[in-house]
């Protein structure tokens, strides 16, 4: 990600809302106590003496402080974040605080070298934990991430097996297309919406029902809103898959822990909404296999090996050739509360890549509610509406 991010910046969002009686020292407090226990939210990335990018502790970012009445609304300030790049040599990682004497919202933003959406969940609630008066224990810089020494997974049948193939000539090909928008002046929409927990519950026992998952749903329905909206057939769509478990990772561990797959969707009248989501369901399932997984971890590693030219990043990421990408942290469970800190909300993650005019959609469950933020180039429909409606009506399938 550092590599692809040289060329097109990458990062994304994370946005926890807390209800707490805290003023503004205290969320810097907080947020300062986290960035402390974990390194790699004060750290930069550059080239050592022998050109390899590595880690180096900087100053940590200053907290921006932001009073609730002097906004309409927190998705502005995600705008405005997932447009901005990171500084050189600054810390890959900002918080912003929009607060009041009830609450606020915590607006996190990470750059994509340093973590991914699971990591970013541990951060909101490490600085919940903080506010509560909790006491944090630091950590150190991590060693790279690779396959663990030894790890081996069962081989699966030969139909299932998986063979990534890199072709460096036919990747750096690919970094040479006009396939990015430009980052400087670029202008991005974010909105989000929710599905209550009636709807939620309902959509699971359908889903179960259906033989499939509440996540292909989304992937589903988010696939069909956008067929619609740009009057196309076949939508690709980028799954992240996670790779803690592979790895020895607790869900906790702030680290970037995972890689993506894509699957196409094509509206089909002959089928129904419930049919295609088992068969979005399938395929992802033959992606999250573990030694497809391993399998693919191993093929990154061995082409963005040290040394490596950092354009193949790119080709990496042009050749996933995805419309839209819908990462959906899960079930997240119930609301927390720590003292009288009270975490009520999570939505998350929004990002732009600016690979042409790619869609975001991220989803969280939590507290029994689903929560979508969308980040879109501002000269496309949002899909967000029709997106709540169709996984509305299909609960009464």
């Amino acid at each position: 990600m550092y590599y692809y991010s040289m060329r097109h910046p990458r990062h994304f969002c994370m946005v926890g809302r807390i209800a707490a009686n805290r003023m503004a020292g205290d969320y810097r407090r907080a947020i300062s106590a986290v960035q402390a226990r974990h390194p790699l939210l004060r750290v930069a990335i550059k080239s050592d003496a022998d050109g390899q990018p590595c880690f180096y502790l900087t100053r940590p970012s200053e907290t921006e402080l932001v009073q609730r009445n002097t906004i309409s609304h927190w998705s502005g300030i995600v705008q405005a974040q997932l447009e901005r790049n990171f500084d050189d040599d600054a810390a890959l990682f900002r918080a912003t605080v929009v607060f009041d004497e009830a609450g606020a919202e915590l607006i996190l933003t990470f750059h994509h070298a340093i973590a991914d959406g699971m990591a970013a969940i541990t951060v909101v609630e490490d600085i919940v934990m903080a506010l509560a008066g909790g006491v944090l224990r630091s950590g150190a810089v991590p060693p790279p991430i690779g396959i663990a020494e030894g790890k081996r997974m069962a081989r699966t049948e030969p139909s299932l097996k998986y063979n990534p193939d890199f072709d460096t000539r036919k990747l750096l090909s690919t970094a040479g297309m006009p396939l990015w928008r430009d980052f400087q002046g670029d202008k991005v929409a974010v909105k989000t919406s929710a599905l209550n927990r009636s709807v939620v519950a309902a959509l699971r026992n359908v889903a179960r029902k259906n033989r499939t998952t509440v996540n292909s749903a989304v992937c589903v329905a988010a696939a069909f809103s956008t067929a619609g909206v740009e009057q196309r057939g076949e939508i690709r769509v980028l799954s992240a898959i996670d790779l803690r478990p592979l790895l020895g990772l607790e869900r906790t561990a702030c680290a970037m822990g995972a890689i993506a797959g894509t699957i196409g969707i094509a509206p089909d009248s002959r089928i129904g909404f419930w049919e295609h989501a088992s068969l979005h369901a399938e395929k992802l399932k033959h992606l999250r296999n573990p030694e497809n997984s391993l399998q693919l971890s191993a093929a990154l590693d061995e082409t963005l090996a040290p040394g490596c030219d950092p354009e193949l990043a790119s080709g990496l990421l042009g050749g996933l050739n995805y419309d839209l990408v819908v990462s959906n942290l899960g079930d997240l469970g119930e609301v927390q509360q720590i003292g009288d800190v009270r975490l009520e909300a999570i939505w998350g993650p929004a990002g732009q890549g600016r690979l042409l005019d790619e869609r975001f959609v991220g989803v969280v469950t939590f507290g029994s509610e689903m929560r979508l933020i969308e980040a879109r180039p501002v000269h496309r429909l949002s899909i967000l509406d029709d997106v709540v409606s169709m996984l509305t009506n299909a609960c009464v399938f």
